[in-house]
């Protein structure tokens, strides 16, 4: 069938069962194909084989896309380094960058009330937000706050961290750091807050 005025498919994953479809179409109406990534493939550390072959086969599969995509796109510079040194790339000029991150509009200032308010203010304030991912991937971010406190004791009084958004994976490490008065929970901001949240810390980590 005819794709009419359709010229450039876009397919963007995880799942990255999304490119075997960008594949498929792409050579058989012959489109312009941009292939995302907004994680790695089986370059991810959470990548797993459910059987021993899989690997190999979703490495092949995914020499395929950076093959015949026309552009590929990775979600941070690293991730990009990453494919062109695994990989067998011809054409490296094809792969761009576009981070994770809000628009300018989401990260305008205004007088919405932040969602700590009424909450202790301590002399460093920082944000963790979008919520809890697994202990796999927030240890980053936890375990070297708990790593300072253990150095200097005094910090309990002086760092607050505002954890905002989903908590359902709160691990007895960072419930620990809760229990301590170091991380308060907040229910989640709008995108349209996202701006007057970070303006008003000290620092911190943001999910897209």
């Amino acid at each position: 069938k005819e794709l009419g005025r359709y010229k450039i498919l876009l397919t963007s994953g995880p799942p990255h069962s999304v490119h075997l479809v960008g594949l498929r179409l792409a050579a058989k109406f012959d489109l312009k194909w941009v292939a995302d990534f907004r994680d790695q493939f089986t370059l991810n550390p959470n990548f797993r084989s459910l059987m021993p072959f899989q690997g190999s086969v979703c490495r092949g599969f995914e020499q395929k896309i950076y093959d015949r995509a026309d552009k590929i796109i990775t979600n941070t510079r690293r991730n990009r380094r990453d494919v062109l040194r695994e990989f067998d790339v011809r054409d490296y000029h094809k792969f761009v960058t576009i981070n994770n991150g809000f628009d300018e509009a989401e990260m305008r200032t205004s007088e919405a009330k932040l969602p700590w308010d009424g909450a202790v203010q301590k002399r460093f304030n920082y944000v963790y937000l979008g919520g809890l991912r697994g202990y796999h991937i927030d240890r980053y971010f936890f375990d070297g706050f708990e790593k300072a406190l253990q150095n200097d004791l005094q910090l309990v009084d002086e760092i607050g961290i505002r954890l905002i958004g989903d908590a359902r994976h709160l691990t007895p490490k960072i419930k620990h750091l809760v229990d301590a008065g170091i991380v308060t929970i907040h229910k989640p901001v709008d995108s349209g807050d996202v701006g007057n949240v970070l303006a008003h810390c000290d620092g911190g980590l943001s999910w897209q």
